[in-house]
């Protein structure tokens, strides 16, 4: 499988290549590789990528030319709560502590009609900024009620 490009889309290729950070210039390496007729199937056990991926790079790159292969295609999950709504949820958090995440999940579901489960709490908090730490015991210094030395035959 060769496809075509001339010279000038071939060095421009190879300057975003060497632009690139780590995982970044497999879309446009396996593109290179490609033109210079290697095998699908050869470049996805070069690249460690699957077959199909290859195949999906090709046709991005002859659908569009080098800018789509640049495009991060990958968007993260923002939640069920918009903007203004994790606004006001910070507001919440600063204004009153929480022991638990089902106290929060409450507050959720009374503010803003969206339910959580009360684990389904902890990752929307942690991209917002906050983080939730469990209480441990401590122990505390006991209260004697002699005055009497605890060790009587040691002195200073």
């Amino acid at each position: 499988m060769k496809t075509e490009m001339t010279e000038e889309e071939l060095s421009k290729l190879k300057q975003i290549q060497r632009n690139m950070v780590g995982t970044d210039c497999i879309e446009v390496t396996s593109i290179l590789m490609l033109h210079r007729t290697l095998s699908p199937h050869t470049v996805s056990e070069s690249l460690g990528i699957d077959v199909s991926t290859v195949y999906r790079y090709a046709a991005l790159y002859t659908g569009g030319g080098g800018g789509t292969l640049m495009v991060n295609r990958n968007r993260g999950y923002c939640g069920m709560l918009s903007r203004h709504e994790i606004s006001r949820l910070r507001t919440e958090l600063k204004r009153n502590i929480y022991t638990n995440s089902r106290g929060i999940s409450s507050w959720r579901k009374a503010s803003f009609g969206v339910s959580y489960t009360p684990q389904g709490v902890v990752d929307p908090l942690n991209h917002v900024g906050f983080t939730y730490k469990k209480r441990k015991k401590s122990p505390v210094k006991a209260v004697r009620k002699s005055r009497k030395p605890l060790y009587p035959n040691f002195r200073k």
